[in-house]
Parts: C-alpha cells; sequence; structure tokens
C-alpha cells in the first residue's frame, strides 16, 4: 500500500558543528548564549567516564573561560523524573542560570534537557510526563548545548526527553515539546574514543534501530528518506569497527560517521513513530534496569526477521517491501571488506533477506547479553506482552509472535 502525501513541519535545525576537535567550539558558543548578570552555565554529565578519559576538565575549563561560573550535575543512571526535581530545586535561590551544557550519552542529554526545560516551569515533572502527568508543558526551556559521547539516542535532535523509573509499577515516559530540541550540537567523534565495546555496541544498534524504524515507519515524511538512507550508510559502514572490530577503517573516522548517523536517527524520532523494537523497550526498561541499546542490540534482527516474514506473506505494502529492499542494498555497499554480500544485482527478496541475516551475525558477533541477565524471565514476559505496542510498525505483528521474539532473547 503506497504511503499517501503528508505535509512536513522539521521546526528549526539545532547549530551544528560535525567534526573530530569541534568541542573546540564550546567556548565561543557558550559565551555567545550569556547574557548580562551573574547566573551559571549548568553541566550535565556522567559519573564518570568523561572524567576518566580526560576530557571533562577541558570542557570546564572551556565553559569558565566565558566568566560564568559553573555548576555541575551527574546522572549515573538512565535520568527520572526525581533526579530532575532535585537538580532543579538545588538551583533555586541563587541567580537563574542562562544555559545548559549536556555531555555524554543518551541518559545524559535527556537529563540535561528535562532540566533546561523543568527550570522554567512550577510544579514537579512527574506532572508533566506523558502517559502519567496531567499538565503539558509551555515550552518554555534554557537553551541547551548537546555534546554527544556515545553515539547512540539522538537525543540531541529530538523534542522529548525519556525520564523513567524501573520497577513493579515503574514507567518510561517523555517530557515533550518541540521547544525543547537542543540549540546547539557539538558532534566530536573523539570524546567517544575509549567507550567500552559493549557500549559503542549498543548505542550504535540503539541509533541503527531508530534508522530503520523511523525509515519504515508508515507516518515518516518522505523528505527524511534520504537523510535516514544516509544515517544508514554512515552506521552500516562504521558499526563494525567501533563495536566489533570487524572493520578496516580507522576508528576515529568510524567514530565521526557514528556521531552523524545517531544524530540523523534523533531527527528520524522526532519526526516519526518508532516500530516494534522500540515498543519492547519502553515497558522492558519501566519494569527491569536494562539499558535501552542492549534492548535494541538485542531484539533488531529477530524483529525485523518477523516483520519480512509478514510483509513479504501479506503482499500488500509494496513501499514498505521495497524500503527493506533498498535498506539491505545500503547494507551491502557499505560493507567493509570481507563482509559477505548478496549477489550482483540482488532481487528485492535477496537483499531483504541479507540485511536481516546480516543484522542477526552483528548482534551475535557484538555479544549482548541475554535478558535473563537482567531479570526478565516468562513471568515477566506475560506480564509485558499487552503493554506492547507496533503501532507503527509496518507489520502488524500478532501478540503470539511477539511473546516468541522475547522469549527467543531471553
Amino acid at each position: 500500500m503506497d504511503r499517501p502525501a503528508l505535509t512536513t513541519d522539521l521546526g528549526y535545525i539545532p547549530r551544528l558543528a560535525h567534526a573530530p576537535g569541534a568541542r573546540s567550539l564550546l567556548r565561543g558558543w557558550a559565551a555567545g548564549f550569556r547574557r548580562s548578570g551573574s547566573g551559571p552555565v549548568v553541566f550535565v554529565t556522567g559519573s564518570d567516564s568523561l572524567r576518566r578519559r580526560g576530557f571533562e576538565g577541558p570542557l570546564l575549563d572551556a565553559l569558565r573561560a566565558t566568566g560564568a561560573p559553573v555548576e555541575v550535575f551527574r546522572v549515573a543512571a538512565e535520568p527520572s523524573d526525581e533526579w530532575v526535581d532535585a537538580a532543579r530545586e538545588s538551583l533555586r535561590g541563587g541567580p537563574a542560570p542562562f544555559l545548559v551544557v549536556a555531555a555524554g550519552g543518551g541518559s545524559v542529554l535527556d537529563a540535561g534537557k528535562a532540566l533546561a526545560a523543568m527550570v522554567t516551569e512550577d510544579g514537579p515533572t512527574l506532572a508533566f510526563l506523558e502517559g502519567v502527568g496531567h499538565l503539558a508543558p509551555s515550552g518554555s526551556c534554557l537553551p541547551w548545548i548537546a555534546l554527544p559521547t556515545t553515539a547512540g539516542t539522538g537525543s540531541e535532535a529530538t523534542h522529548n526527553a525519556v525520564l523513567g523509573r524501573a520497577g513493579k509499577n515503574g514507567f518510561k515516559k517523555s517530557l515533550r515539546h518541540p521547544a525543547f530540541k537542543a540549540r546547539a550540537v557539538i558532534l566530536d567523534g573523539e570524546l567517544a574514543v575509549g567507550c567500552p565495546r559493549l557500549t559503542s555496541a549498543a548505542c550504535g544498534m540503539d541509533a541503527l534501530t531508530q534508522l530503520l524504524e523511523s525509515y519504515l515507519s508508515p507516518v515518516s515524511p518522505p523528505l527524511l528518506d534520504r537523510w535516514l538512507e544516509w544515517g544508514l550508510e554512515l552506521a552500516f559502514r562504521s558499526l563494525p569497527t567501533v563495536a566489533a572490530g570487524t572493520g578496516v577503517r580507522p576508528e576515529i573516522e568510524c567514530r565521526h560517521d557514528l556521531a552523524m548517523a545517531a544524530f540523523l536517527s534523533g531527527a528520524g524520532l522526532a519526526h516519526s513513530n518508532l516500530g516494534t523494537v522500540h515498543g519492547f523497550a519502553g515497558p522492558l526498561g519501566a519494569r527491569v534496569s536494562v539499558p535501552h541499546g542492549v534492548v535494541c542490540g538485542t531484539l533488531l534482527a529477530p524483529c525485523l526477521r518477523e516483520s519480512v516474514a509478514w510483509l513479504e506473506a501479506d503482499g500488500c505494502d509494496a513501499a514498505s517491501l521495497r524500503k527493506l529492499a533498498c535498506a539491505g542494498r545500503i547494507f551491502a555497499g557499505a560493507a567493509p571488506p570481507g563482509m559477505r554480500k548478496p549477489p550482483e544485482p540482488a532481487k528485492d527478496g535477496e537483499s531483504r533477506r541479507y540485511l536481516v541475516e546480516t543484522l542477526a551475525d552483528w548482534t551475535e558477533r557484538m555479544e549482548f547479553p541475554p535478558l535473563r541477565r537482567y531479570g526478565v524471565d516468562e513471568a515477566i514476559v506475560d506480564e509485558l506482552l499487552p503493554r506492547i505496542s507496533n503501532r507503527n510498525n509496518p507489520a502488524d505483528l500478532p501478540p503470539d509472535t511477539l511473546r516468541a521474539v522475547l522469549r527467543e532473547r531471553l
């Protein structure tokens, strides 16, 4: 079924620097946001990674060189509404901050984005979260600069910050408004050098999942297709080197490409709806403490395999089948030397099978832990199944298939 014409509103595009060493621009960009007064810059980062790898000190020095004081906040895990409220409370009583800078992975960027928004609001953060709150964000938000370090969520390009609490009654929900997008983004692949291999693999597969699910989404605006195809090419040719050591290109080039791929995946997420893998990820992350990227990495191949089988059997969605074949061809064209490729010229069905089989091979090479390691068992599978959504997936996978996919990765 061909997709109907859609209107497109991409909003504003953040000021963007994309180059190894681009972090040197931080001082000048931060100074450009400074207003008269004595308010601080708020610097949000992770617990230790940037500091341990030697990047945190120079970034803080760059901010202090603007003449503004700097308040540092650390995010040890995926952020909660309670973390945001506590950080906001600690800023009260002094001069109002004029800028938030978030340097880290997706959790850090979400925390910085949420704090930039909630500093300007009254009431608890919980009250503004989709699905659990009762208030709509006003759209007021401090300007914030994103320095992503793990090339995963693309939060620097999205409208939402994901906040949650894990447990029996847990949740993962979004604080969302188009005005929450970063004002400026610095994509510097050097900031990711030294990240653990599993972290790099999980984040890269998160970005790849967002690219594919946005590309296949029935509501994705056609204008995004070329951006997403470029993102797929960048991810396909770079992720094997960073995550599994199977490529031949220098690591810094691959980190650089993945930073842009993740940014493009965030743009896709902001202007489309994601599919089955993310339909799993929300309920799983709310129930147990499993990293979002691990869920994406371990479930992408089986979800895609079942979607391809369903679409080919149904035969009614020609547009999605063509896109899946196109993704397979992009994959084959970008694959590093030595990686198996389909015959040339590959038929559409062969290209789709190549895409699924290669992603399944990557899942094994990257050694994603089984979900049981994070506490997922048969009882939790049955508990979560009613909450799993694939309404924005091109294939309407039935509950028995969803259960089988999840059990396969236990």
